[in-house]
């Protein structure tokens, strides 16, 4: 058969390999006169799946047979283009000789049973790929990081990589830490405080890597399950009772000294003034003994492993009970006492010690010092019992106080303009005043305008302002006395004008105003009944004005909520409206 050129006939032209013996008049051989009609192939569907490529397409009527080639830099033009991959009458074909994570061209080219083909083509495009991790897990503790992870469908092993500079961008990058086909290891020989950054990256049968990677970072030895959120600012200790510190520094309440590593605007404030902050954890001095930390509005308190008693920030009001300097940029021993035991702070501070007396100081314009009268005080003074029992239990709110004695009895004093004294009335009170004559309860805890308290059968009860359904009861009227909410409860923390809780499942809860995402489940603007904060179990919470935060069994510290000045801790600003986890 002689070759011949090709030759279009009109919209339905083909490409013609050669008359096929159809030869014009006299055997001359001039295909001129013998053009045949092929149509074109109208549609190539490429369905790319794990380490193959589904092809399906339909046989033109006038056509025999479909030839389906490929390249990876482009369509292939032409019938000897590219890599041939099927020639045939069928309709469907599996390519199965690719590799994953590979850009891949393929070319319908229809023809008749003497080789003619149809002048064009049908085109498509696959990439075959397999699943990426979807979850790394770290835990950190002194000197390792424990890894875990799941292999996920089409994937056959594992690559962990690590960098302390950025998290690893390929399967190549950083510094290899595992691989293989095991869903846990632990990173041993690690050097305490550094930030380690971590990514899971997939791989297949060909140890082709998926480009896209888990992620999670980690600093041993990992977090205590003591945290303090504050007005701005947040606290944390680490497992080897060192103390780190993050969020706004405007008064020195971070505690590093009067320099700070950045500089926060509030981002929902075009004319906000540049505050000295830090973004991420900064540890405070070098002590490796701390034992409980308190934020306040702008101030910290801490104990230590000894009993003595450290503030530092915001002195203002005297909040810090060290004297009247107007603030301490590093803690400061409070007396020479060595015996306190608890602590809260908001523009006031009170501390327990461990003889069951409670102290006061800072400010105390509505009673909240419960001294018997009002006004700030400098130094910290003792609060009477009004009982032949000790204080047990203590929580500053905006501007009033709670506290529980041995006995079980619930007290209250402070501002009560919207009944958060829980006593019936709307009446500051300046001295403690008992709350009901139940003898069974067992924690504490203070909003702005609400407060929270557990009874010892696990009950809930809430009471004061409920603008914002803080309270939980499903509505939005406040109450003046302690009103039951549903459900049972092992931890309570309250905010501004949120509130969260533990179950005794471990699971948390939240409630109240969410406006800047302080709720972590995406209630936004509010929600009046606790709803759940995903899946996790939680150890320890804590509630700062607008942000909230909470360690998980493992050692991981998460935040979540407004995060203008750093209070978040994740390198950021800008809300989030679910947990994040702090480095």
């Amino acid at each position: 058969m002689r070759l011949h050129e090709m030759v279009v006939a009109g919209a339905a032209a083909l490409v013609v390999a050669g008359c096929g013996g159809n030869e014009a008049p006299g055997g001359s051989g001039d295909c001129q006169s013998c053009p045949v009609s092929v149509t074109s192939v109208s549609e190539l569907d490429a369905v790319a799946g794990t380490g193959q490529v589904e092809l399906a397409w339909l046989v033109p009527g006038d056509a025999t047979g479909v030839m389906i080639r490929r390249d990876t830099t482009g369509w292939p033009e032409t019938p000897t283009s590219g890599t041939q991959v099927y020639d045939g009458s069928g309709t469907s074909f599996t390519d199965t000789d690719v590799d994953n994570f590979t850009e891949y061209h393929y070319a319908a080219f229809a023809h008749d049973s003497k080789g003619n083909f149809a002048p064009d083509r049908a085109k498509a495009t696959a990439t075959p790929s397999f699943a990426a991790v979807s979850a790394l897990k770290a835990g950190a503790a002194p000197g390792q990081v424990s890894l875990g992870w799941s292999i996920p469908v089409g994937a056959t092993s594992v690559t962990i990589r690590r960098d302390t500079a950025s998290f690893p961008e390929t399967a190549a990058s950083g510094v290899l830490v595992y691989e293989g086909t095991a869903t846990t290891f632990v990173d041993t020989s690690l050097v305490d405080y550094t930030l380690y950054r971590y990514a899971a990256f997939s791989r297949d049968a060909k140890e082709v890597p998926n480009p896209q990677a888990a992620t999670r970072w980690s600093r041993p030895p990992g977090w205590a399950k003591v945290v303090g959120g504050g007005g701005t600012h947040s606290l944390g200790l680490k497992r080897d009772g060192s103390l780190w510190a993050w969020g706004s520094n405007s008064g020195g309440q971070l505690g590093i000294g009067a320099a700070s590593p950045d500089t926060c605007t509030d981002y929902s404030n075009s004319g906000s003034t540049p505050t000295p902050c830090a973004r991420v954890p900064m540890r405070v001095g070098t002590a490796t003994h701390w034992n409980v930390v308190a934020a306040g509005s702008a101030h910290s308190l801490g104990l230590q492993k000894d009993g003595t008693l450290w503030a530092w920030g915001s002195n203002l009001n005297g909040q810090l009970g060290v004297g009247s300097a107007p603030m301490e940029v590093t803690p400061k021993q409070v007396g020479t006492a060595t015996n306190w035991s608890a602590i809260a702070g908001s523009l006031h501070s009170l501390a327990l010690k461990s003889d069951g007396t409670l102290w006061s100081w800072g400010s105390g314009g509505f009673g909240e010092l419960g001294l018997g009268a009002t006004g700030d005080v400098g130094v910290p003074s003792q609060v009477p019992t009004g009982s032949s029992a000790t204080w047990t239990a203590i929580a500053a709110g905006g501007s009033h106080s709670l506290a529980l004695q041995s006995d079980g009895t619930l007290w209250a004093w402070g501002r009560n303009t919207s009944g958060q004294l829980g006593d019936g009335t709307t009446t500051n009170g300046n001295a403690p005043k008992k709350i009901g004559a139940a003898t069974d309860w067992s924690a504490v805890a203070a909003g702005d305008y609400h407060s929270l308290a557990l009874k010892s059968d696990g009950t809930l009860w809430a009471w004061g302002d409920n603008s914002k359904g803080q309270l939980g009861d499903g509505g939005s009227a406040g109450s003046p006395t302690p009103k039951q909410i549903a459900g049972t409860w092992s931890r309570i923390v309250a905010g501004g004008s949120h509130s969260l809780a533990l179950k005794s499942d471990g699971t948390l809860w939240s409630w109240g105003s969410d406006s800047v995402g302080q709720l972590g489940n995406g209630a936004a603007p509010a929600e009046s009944t606790p709803k759940p904060v995903g899946t996790s179990t939680w150890e320890t919470l804590s509630a700062g004005q607008l942000h909230s935060l909470g360690v998980q069994p493992d050692g991981t510290l998460w935040a979540w909520g407004w995060n203008s000045y750093g209070q978040v801790g994740n390198e950021t600003v800008g809300s989030f409206p679910s947990p994040t986890e702090v480095p």
